[in-house]
C-alpha cells in the first residue's frame, strides 16, 4: 500500500535586523598625550586623563540559537571628557609654555554595509568613528618679548574631522564583539552584546605645523595620541524563529507543547514549514518489501531539528529510533535538510514512529 499526502508550503518571515545601542561604560578611559618632539626640552609634553561616554547605535541580526550573526553601527555619540594639560620648556634660551584644550568633543559610528562577522572577527574596513563636535585647541606662549616665539593659537579639529582620524576605535584586531545569552523561553532570547576596543591613536601629525614667527624656516610638528579602552554594552529581547513564525501565525501559546486542533503539535508543523491549520504530515507510507515511512521535507529547508521515537506496540515506551533504521543517514532530519527522510522500523514488519521536536 502506498499513501501520498500531498500539503502546500508556508513561507516564514526573514528575521529583521534589530536597533542596539551600546552604552559606553565608565570603566572606558584613556590617556591624551600632545607634543612637539623637535623643540629641546621636554619631549614628553603634555598628558591628559579622560573618559568616554555616550552610546553607540548598531543595527544587529541574530542565528537561531541567540549568537550575533551581523551587525552595522549607524550612529550614537561617544564623548570625551573636557581636559587642560600644559608643559613649559626652554628653546634657545628663551622660555615658552604650551597648553592644551579639548572641549565637547564627541564621534559618531557608521558603516558602509552590514558585517556578517564571519568567524566572529569584525571587518575593519566597512567601519568608522568620526569626529562630529568639539574643538582641541593648543595655546602657547613666551616670557621673552625679544623673541616672539609661537605666537599664534591652533585648532587641531575641524568641521570635517580632517585632524581625528576615522579608525578610532577599529584599530586592527584590537576590537572585540561578543554576545552571550542571559536567559530564554521557547519564544525569545535575551541577549547581551559586548564592545571592547583598544584605542589606539597616533601619534597623529595635525596638518598645522607651528611656525617661529618671523622664520618661516623654523617649523615644529605637533604631535597628539590617544590610548585607552573604549567598552559599551546593552541587552536585548531576541525572538526565536518559532517565537516569530508564532507572532506571524497570530497564535497564542503559552510553552509551545500546544498542538492545532488537528492534535499534530504546533512545534512539528513549525519545523516542518506547515501551514498552521494543517490536517495531517507530508509522509509516504510503502509496505513491500518491509514498510517503510518517508517524511517530505520543505524546500527551504527544516526549521529545526526532528526526533524520531519508536515502539512496536505503543505498550511498550516510545524510544529514540535506532541509527541504521535512519535511511538517509542519522542527519536526514537536522535543521535546514530538504529533499526527503526515509524510516524502516527495527523489527521489521511492524511498528509505530512518533516524530518530535524538542524546542
Amino acid at each position: 500500500m502506498k499513501l501520498l499526502l500531498t500539503i502546500l508550503i508556508a513561507s516564514l518571515s526573514p528575521l529583521p535586523a534589530l536597533t542596539l545601542s551600546l552604552v559606553v561604560s565608565n570603566d572606558s578611559l584613556a590617556t591624551v598625550t600632545y607634543s612637539i618632539p623637535s623643540l629641546t626640552t621636554p619631549s614628553s609634553g603634555a598628558q591628559a586623563n579622560i573618559t568616554y561616554s555616550g552610546n553607540i547605535l548598531t543595527d544587529v541580526t541574530f542565528d537561531s540559537s541567540g549568537n550575533l550573526s551581523s551587525i552595522e553601527f549607524t550612529g550614537g555619540n561617544v564623548a570625551t571628557s573636557n581636559f587642560t594639560s600644559n608643559f613649559s620648556g626652554d628653546y634657545f634660551g628663551s622660555n615658552y609654555t604650551f597648553t592644551i584644550d579639548g572641549s565637547n568633543i564627541s564621534r559618531t559610528s557608521a558603516s558602509s554595509s552590514p558585517d556578517p562577522l564571519n568567524g566572529g572577527n569584525l571587518n575593519h574596513s566597512l567601519h568608522s568613528f568620526s569626529f562630529n563636535n568639539g574643538v582641541i585647541i593648543t595655546d602657547n606662549s613666551t616670557s621673552d618679548p625679544s623673541f616672539a616665539f609661537f605666537t599664534q593659537q591652533t585648532i587641531l579639529t575641524t568641521h570635517n574631522g580632517a585632524f581625528i582620524p576615522s579608525d578610532f576605535a577599529f584599530n586592527q584586531t584590537q576590537t572585540n564583539i561578543t554576545s552571550s545569552v542571559l536567559s530564554s523561553t521557547v519564544f525569545e532570547k535575551i541577549v547581551q552584546v559586548d564592545f571592547e576596543a583598544a584605542i589606539n591613536v597616533g601619534p597623529v601629525i595635525p596638518p598645522y605645523p607651528i611656525e617661529v614667527a618671523g622664520a618661516s624656516s623654523l617649523i615644529h610638528l605637533q604631535f597628539y595620541q590617544e590610548f585607552g579602552t573604549l567598552n559599551a554594552s546593552g541587552t536585548i529581547n531576541v525572538e526565536t524563529p518559532f517565537g516569530t513564525w508564532v507572532g506571524d501565525n497570530n497564535l497564542d501559546l503559552a510553552d509551545g507543547t500546544e498542538s492545532n486542533p488537528a492534535g499534530i503539535p504546533y512545534a512539528l508543523i513549525f519545523a516542518l514549514n506547515l501551514p498552521v491549520n494543517t490536517t495531517c504530515l507530508p509522509l509516504t507510507i510503502t509496505s513491500h518489501p518491509d514498510p517503510t515511512v518517508t517524511l517530505g521535507l520543505p524546500t527551504g529547508g527544516l526549521l529545526h531539528n526532528i526526533d524520531v521515537e519508536y515502539s512496536p506496540d505503543l505498550i511498550t515506551a516510545f524510544t529514540p529510533l535506532p541509527n541504521p533504521n535512519f535511511l538517509n543517514g542519522t542527519n536526514s532530519l537536522n535543521e535546514g535538510s530538504t529533499g526527503t527522510a526515509s524510516f524502516s522500523f527495527p523489527s521489521g514488519t511492524k511498528g509505530f514512529l512518533r516524530f518530535s521536536v524538542s524546542l
